[in-house]
């Protein structure tokens, strides 16, 4: 997709729809997107100001929209077949599509922020919603994440974007990151 899910130019119930436009700096808002915590579907926690809460999810649903504050995995037991495949239970992307895997993020071969904004992809700097607190995202024009479909242990691989460099490393599940769905 060229926009992250949640974007406005995405959303065609949004007043700024416009599925062919990109982001052209770091400062477009209508490109930002949501925040997802790993293996969640679209279920309302993924809007950058959903509400909060600190009880985990027994299941894959926890049938509530609130962001999951806990340092770890917002479900009360892992699940690592979440989010494998365009049939993976929650895949948030349209049909047809998926979500990278690690190995795919890290093939992009882009070294920084500036080659990431330049590329076909406009990855942008969109920050991340912390687990620690209902503060909105942080960090935003200054780090962004990325979901990768990809488990390691208890956490899952995010592309991490920073002015400096550009890598792929694991994070607790329960962070909110952007997903940028690709076409299976």
């Amino acid at each position: 997709m060229n926009n992250n899910l949640g974007a406005n130019y995405a959303d065609k119930n949004h007043a700024n729809f416009a599925p062919g436009n990109q982001a052209t700096d770091y400062s477009d808002a209508n490109a930002l997107g949501d925040m997802y915590q790993w293996g969640r579907g679209s279920d309302g926690h993924e809007s950058r100001t959903s509400g909060t809460t600190t009880t985990t999810a027994a299941g894959d649903d926890p049938g509530h929209g609130d962001f999951i504050l806990i340092n770890g995995n917002w479900r009360t037991t892992a699940n690592d077949a979440l989010w494998q495949g365009v049939d993976g239970t929650n895949n948030p992307c349209p049909t047809g599509y998926r979500i990278p895997t690690e190995a795919e993020f890290s093939g992009l071969g882009y070294s920084n922020a500036a080659a990431t904004l330049n590329s076909p992809l406009k990855l942008l700097l969109t920050g991340y919603r912390t687990y620690a607190s209902d503060i909105p995202p942080v960090d935003v024009g200054t780090y962004a994440f990325y979901w990768a479909s990809t488990t390691s242990g208890s956490n899952a691989y995010a592309y991490r974007i920073s002015s400096n460099n550009t890598a792929t490393a694991a994070y607790v599940r329960s962070y909110g990151h952007s997903v940028r769905c690709i076409k299976d």
